[in-house]
């Protein structure tokens, strides 16, 4: 896969990246400002039939948006350039970032975790590194569905792209056989067809997740109470799906709400944000190591 990320020049360390990230953080504050601006001034045109009040809103509005996003990308791209290896190499034997090779939708299917139906996918940040000699997979991935809806100025029925799901997914080979198929999904996504099989795990696990398996016995059998607890605390992070395969190949998908590795509306110091991606790197890798513990 092709690397086709923007290289931001002069970054030499993380004081550097804050100043960035600082810089950047108030130029897309002010693109939002001459946002909001240009869209008063048309308005305002309008009323009084103004036609420069309108043209000058318009141009306004318009380059408060290339503002914002050219800042946006910017810190985007010192962030994926300078903080994000550092937060992969902390938590992965080896790293590759980005990955040579893309995932694909074959991929995505072939070990989907019960995520819902999709029409359309998009991944970002796409990384192949290895933990404690096992094989990982981590990337940002995007769901869209299409929807359809009805224009209100023409009457007519159109479709849309809808997000579905964003957020973090990934995938490690255990090494191992094991006993069952299992798929862990949030608490209502397959809603209460699957019966007795809801009461596996603890009254507080029962609550928050619902398990499908062919095996129960065997399911019983790796949601010790640390598997049961690292699935826990993932949720801290969004709502997370897995799934565990008989070849012990397993998948973990969580809705974040956002991109992997992105930087929000908190800090732009440049080592708290690497100790936030550090902390959410860690998250799937301790459920891996609950998961070991509990296979025979």
């Amino acid at each position: 896969m092709e690397d086709k990320r923007q290289v931001v020049p002069g970054l030499e360390d993380n004081r550097d990246v804050t100043t960035t990230l600082g810089v950047q953080k108030a130029k897309g504050g002010l693109g939002k400002v001459m946002g909001g601006l240009g869209s008063l001034l048309v308005l305002v045109g309008f009323v009084g039939s103004n036609l420069p009040l309108i043209v000058g809103g318009i141009v306004v509005a318009v380059v408060g948006a290339v503002l914002g996003n050219h800042a946006q990308k910017v810190g985007q791209a010192a962030i994926s350039q300078c903080l994000v290896p550092g937060a992969l190499h902390q938590v992965f034997e080896t790293v590759e970032y980005p990955a040579a090779q893309d995932l694909t939708r074959a991929q995505i299917a072939e070990g989907s975790p019960g995520l819902p139906r999709f029409d359309s996918l998009y991944t970002n940040d796409v990384v192949s590194a290895s933990y404690q000699g096992l094989p990982v997979w981590l990337a940002g991935l995007k769901l869209c569905e299409m929807a359809l809806y009805r224009d209100p100025e023409t009457e007519m029925e159109k479709e849309e792209e809808r997000e579905i799901f964003l957020g973090l997914w990934f995938a490690c080979d255990l090494g191992k056989e094991i006993g069952c198929d299992c798929t862990i999904t949030p608490k209502g996504v397959l809603g209460r067809l699957t019966g007795s099989r809801n009461a596996l795990g603890s009254e507080v696990f029962a609550r928050k997740f619902q398990v499908q398996t062919d095996r129960p016995d065997w399911a019983e059998r790796l949601l010790t109470q640390p598997v049961q607890e690292a699935m826990l605390s993932l949720l801290s992070m969004g709502k997370t799906y897995l799934r565990l395969r008989p070849d012990g190949k397993l998948t973990l998908a969580v809705s974040m709400g956002k991109p992997m590795f992105y930087l929000g509306k908190g800090s732009v110091q440049a080592e708290s944000i690497q100790r936030r991606f550090v902390e959410e790197l860690r998250g799937p890798t301790r459920l891996v190591d609950a998961l070991r513990r509990s296979l025979p």
